[in-house]
């Protein structure tokens, strides 16, 4: 239990990452919303499945450093504040 506990939580530390409030609050909910979810496989599967997850929102972090995208509103709206 504690293994899913960690990658639950490495996954929305990982999610936290990404500059784009739009990305970040849609990894976020998404990640949530699966581990609410009872899984429709073993839970092995789903751990390896969210591992692999994991693995792609890093590469996909990196990336997004590479090419960072304009304030939008709601950025806007946290520096006026």
């Amino acid at each position: 239990m504690s293994n899913v506990s960690s990658l639950y939580r490495a996954l929305l530390r990982e999610g936290r990452q990404f500059a784009d409030y739009n990305v970040s609050s849609y990894i976020l909910r998404s990640v949530r919303v699966q581990f609410r979810e009872p899984p429709a496989e073993s839970i092995e599967t789903s751990i390896q499945f969210g591992h692999k997850q994991l693995e792609l929102l890093k590469r996909q972090r990196t990336l997004s450093q590479f090419f960072p995208s304009g304030d939008n509103v709601m950025e806007k709206l946290g520096k006026s504040i």
